[in-house]
């Protein structure tokens, strides 16, 4: 009998949403509006991630308007959102499976 362990960035402790989630939807999600406001990760009922998701953006527009013109140190915070953003891309099929396999289990 094997146990699979969660993903090192998931929560464990995080109940599973009380309805399946669709794959296409997050995609949908995470195209338009992932990147700014990291809405895939509220679909997926990830809060923290999300959370942190929209102070990385925030704080690097604000250090981008207060930067002088030839310094964007917004993009300090802004570079890592965008590759965290790519990378997700990749993560999404796995965590919306794990996601409704929990809840499988659940039931």
């Amino acid at each position: 009998m094997t146990t699979e362990t969660p993903h090192p960035w998931e929560n464990p402790n995080r109940p599973p949403p009380s309805t399946p989630r669709n794959l296409a939807v997050a995609y949908l999600l995470w195209l338009p509006f992932g990147l700014a406001v990291g809405a895939h990760h509220v679909y997926l009922g990830d809060h923290r991630k999300a959370g942190i998701w929209l102070v990385l953006v925030v704080l690097g527009v604000i250090l981008n308007l207060l930067s002088p013109p030839d310094m964007k140190f917004g993009a300090l915070l802004i570079g890592p959102v965008w590759i965290w953003w790519v990378v997700d891309a990749f993560l999404l099929p796995g965590r919306v499976r794990r996601i409704n396999e929990a809840l499988v289990k659940k039931a």
